[in-house]
């Protein structure tokens, strides 16, 4: 096992990084890292990273601290453990002072660093030397996201920034692809990151860099649903705990949570469901609804929070007495039933403290209303003639009826209801006609319920 330091200076919001692309047979080919290097015989990490920064950069440092230790394991490259250290302060040249400016040999790997008092920073960014391992160049802490980069250095970098006390870092890689991430013997979460359509690319993002950046991943959710004495949907929302990372004491789907790397959609959902409510279902249990975008920027304790994910939105109809339910305390506070409409109406006008998307509801709302439209059409046919389940409007429990929503430019029916006076277009007696059946300006209106509606006539 070899032995490296890796060293962040930084200036104005900016990190030194260097752009390994002038040797052919290097682990960092292309890549862009911190100032640092090997090792040399009898060197403590301090006297190391002192002698690769005045090697590498021309620069001195003058204020710097041990920040970590991080465990680079690979299948392809020797295991390093690499001591990660920042400087605030470099100089181009040590004034001579007459005294001792090396930091002591002696001084303990954790506690490690130093400052020397009295000596001034120069500005190094005008006149960066060559290097011969690179090019370098100081870039925004901001835009170190976009540069070619070990997965495993913005999990580091995360925590430079997000945390002053030294931490140990664990980091598995298979060829390029960072399989495990270990932060102070614990696990941490790593997440496919997708393309659009949620399909992982072949690569992995450590949980709170996801979130740091709004990286696409993949969530399961599960809507635990029933029917109630007035025979329309109730379902089940779970409170959050107030510990949660985000939206802390909000109101949210039944079950939910993220999908881990390598795993897929059903598997997480089932998971999820028996982690946070005790239920054990089967694959058979869950139904298939669809899938949705979600996409929210905004902070949470003091950190930036982006989250863009897909989801993956299922359907859990058996019996369900929330009395009975085993909680998870660390993820779920309480639970409680809910009309769907009622809900769908409370977070459109924000009357109750939720992290619900409407989007989801609707499509909740749709996918349940065809699969009751198919075993009794008549159930959902409103007061207007037309089968509600299809209508937005319905779905998002608003309904002002088809003339009043017309004349608000919002209209689901056809012009021709204005036209011959109607109160709807199911007051026609052509209705359903061909026009509607085939006419490009329907809708919402669901074609197969106006078949089985053509049929009864």
């Amino acid at each position: 096992m070899k032995k490296t330091t890796l060293c962040y200076m930084e200036k104005d919001n900016q990190y030194l990084m260097l752009h390994r692309i002038k040797k052919e047979r290097d682990a960092n080919k292309d890549k862009w890292i911190g100032i640092g290097g090997h090792f040399e015989e009898g060197e403590t990490p301090e006297e190391c990273v002192l002698r690769e920064v005045k090697e590498e950069t021309g620069l001195t440092l003058t204020s710097f601290r041990l920040r970590g230790l991080i465990d680079f394991v690979s299948d392809r490259w020797e295991r390093e453990w690499m001591y990660l250290f920042t400087a605030d302060e470099f100089a181009k040249e040590v004034p001579d002072h007459g005294r001792e400016t090396s930091v002591p040999a002696e001084q303990e790997p954790v506690d490690g660093g130093g400052a020397v008092d009295g000596l001034p920073m120069t500005e190094p960014c005008d006149d960066l030397p060559d290097c011969d391992e690179g090019q370098l160049e100081w870039v925004d802490k901001d835009r170190i996201i976009e540069l070619k980069l070990w997965e495993g250095d913005n999990i580091f970098l995360n925590l430079l920034d997000t945390r002053d006390e030294y931490f140990e870092l664990k980091l598995v890689y298979e060829g390029e692809k960072l399989v495990e991430a270990v932060l102070d013997g614990e696990a941490m979460e790593l997440f496919d990151i997708c393309d659009d359509e949620g399909e992982p690319t072949g690569q992995t993002r450590e949980r709170s860099v996801v979130h740091r950046y709004g990286t696409v991943h993949r969530t399961a959710h599960v809507w635990i649903t029933r029917k109630n004495s007035e025979g329309t949907v109730d379902i089940l929302l779970q409170k959050r705990s107030a510990d949660k990372d985000s939206f802390p004491g909000c109101y949210d789907i039944s079950s939910a949570g993220h999908i881990p790397a390598g795993c897929d959609w059903k598997e997480s959902a089932l998971r999820e469901l028996a982690e946070e409510l005790g239920i054990e279902a089967e694959p058979q249990d869950l139904e298939y609804a669809g899938k949705v975008r979600t996409q929210f920027k905004g902070a949470f304790h003091g950190q930036p929070f982006y989250n863009v994910e897909i989801s993956a939105v299922y359907i859990y109809r058996k019996p369900v007495d929330e009395s009975e339910l085993a909680l998870q305390n660390s993820e779920v506070e309480s639970v409680r039933w809910m009309n769907l409409h009622a809900c769908i109406r409370a977070v459109r006008e924000n009357k109750m403290p939720n992290c619900l998307i409407p989007e989801e509801l609707e499509l909740l709302a749709r996918y349940l209303g065809e699969i009751e439209e198919r075993q009794n059409p008549e159930l959902l046919i409103g007061k207007c003639g037309f089968y509600c389940g299809s209508c937005p409007t319905y779905v998002s429990g608003e309904c002002a009826g088809c003339m009043e929503a017309h004349e608000a430019g919002d209209c689901y029916t056809r012009d021709c209801v204005l036209k011959r006076g109607l109160d709807y277009c199911g007051k026609c007696e052509g209705f359903p006609c061909d026009e509607i059946m085939t006419g490009e300006k329907v809708t919402v209106l669901d074609k197969n319920w106006l078949r089985w509606k053509r049929r009864l006539k």
